[in-house]
């Protein structure tokens, strides 16, 4: 009742959907700080959860942002751009099934079994089990060698806030030099590191891949996210066709 509420109270100050998703989401990291702490019981947990599928979802309070994807054509030119770190991230990523980068950021060699990349998912919690393709194991040969499969964390980073700290630094250079790259190859599309993600659902979609098949690769947890997902990409698709008339 208190986070129904509680958003309720956001909406009526004029917080949009994306911010009242950032409070709450932070409302819960809280929560479950204090549960690890002691402070709280478990069973009084209010999100919902394996434990208690009835309990509070925020799922639905998103701001709808259009999905922008790269098209085949552009895609093969960013291919066969001279690549370096920050390409190789982004590439790593599509070839990956759109894994963010905080995921990878965490990578070690004990999460490759033979061709296999094993990983947790930080955002959901869900293990993934993805079979890597040759382009992928050729971006990993390049960094081999290091504690991580990419250098981006190294032994200096020990507390959470230090990794967080690095990766906004590292985020913040990858989409500089992605823009640099767009601007080179005359992209229209804004090329950042998470246009990987979709550009890899946009290039299933395409070859005809169903949406159960892509919400399991994207890790969705439901269906409609995956489907409201292509939606956004097919709208993008045509609005784009248009320009050409």
């Amino acid at each position: 009742k208190f986070l129904k509420a509680y958003e309720k109270h956001l909406f009526e100050r004029g917080v949009n959907g994306g911010g009242a998703n950032h409070y709450i989401r932070t409302l819960r990291a809280c929560y479950r700080e204090a549960m690890k702490r002691g402070y709280v019981h478990p069973d009084c947990y209010p999100f919902r959860s394996q434990l208690k599928p009835n309990g509070y979802t925020f799922a639905h309070l998103k701001t709808k942002r259009k999905v922008r994807a790269i098209n085949l054509e552009d895609l093969q030119r960013i291919k066969d751009f001279t690549t370096g770190f920050e390409l190789d991230l982004w590439l790593f990523s599509y070839y990956g099934g759109g894994i963010n980068l905080w995921d990878i950021a965490q990578l070690k060699p004990a999460n490759i079994y033979s061709e296999y990349l094993h990983y947790v998912r930080s955002k959901t919690g869900e293990e993934f089990t993805i079979k890597l393709r040759d382009e992928a194991k050729e971006i990993l040969k390049k960094y081999e060698g290091s504690e991580y499969l990419f250098p981006i964390l190294s032994s200096f980073h020990v507390t959470m806030q230090q990794k967080k700290d690095r990766l906004k630094k590292v985020a913040k250079k990858i989409n500089k030099k992605l823009r640099d790259i767009a601007k080179q190859l005359q992209i229209d599309v804004r090329f950042t590191f998470h246009t990987a993600r979709h550009t890899m659902a946009s290039v299933l979609l395409d070859r005809g891949v169903d949406a159960v098949t892509i919400q399991q690769v994207m890790g969705h947890t439901d269906l409609k996210t995956t489907q409201g997902y292509l939606e956004s990409l097919k709208k993008s698709a045509v609005d784009d066709a248009l320009m050409v008339l």
